[in-house]
């Protein structure tokens, strides 16, 4: 093996290792948060932690959207430029985070970073509450 070789082979076990302890604390961090904005805001579906390792939501429906209709409905409801709004874009990358809870649409995956954020600084719990609101008008189930 060359020399640049064995380094990038070096590089990579570095980031093995590294990134096993990293992903088992950050797992924890991110239920743990999950299960605070639940509490605490009402765009989470309701979560109960078991010290972080584990966490239990009730069963939500799908919304039958795929990503362009959820962004379409963030862009439109949040108080600033849809790409000032960090990290929030990948959650909205997947529909299956979402899920109708209580006839609403909530958040099903709600431990990122970027949605804490979001709802501390870039327009508040009120405009993620207007988006998922726009959600539920859209794909709510009427039944007869």
């Amino acid at each position: 093996y060359s020399d640049v070789e064995k380094l990038l082979w070096q590089k990579d076990q570095v980031q093995y290792y590294k990134g096993m302890k990293w992903h088992l604390f950050h797992g924890i961090d991110a239920n743990r948060r999950e299960n605070r904005l639940a509490k605490n805001y009402d765009v989470v579906t309701p979560t109960v932690s078991i010290l972080g390792l584990v966490n239990l939501q009730p069963v939500s429906e799908d919304i039958p959207a795929d990503d362009r209709e959820v962004e379409k409905a963030f862009a439109a409801n949040m108080e600033y430029p849809w790409r000032d709004v960090p990290r929030l874009g990948h959650m909205l990358e997947e529909p299956a985070n979402f899920g109708i809870h209580n006839g609403q649409v909530k958040f099903r995956d709600g431990g990122d970073r970027g949605l804490e954020r979001t709802l501390l600084t870039q327009g508040g719990p009120e405009g993620v509450a207007r988006a998922l609101v726009a959600l539920t008008t859209q794909f709510r189930r009427t039944d007869p």
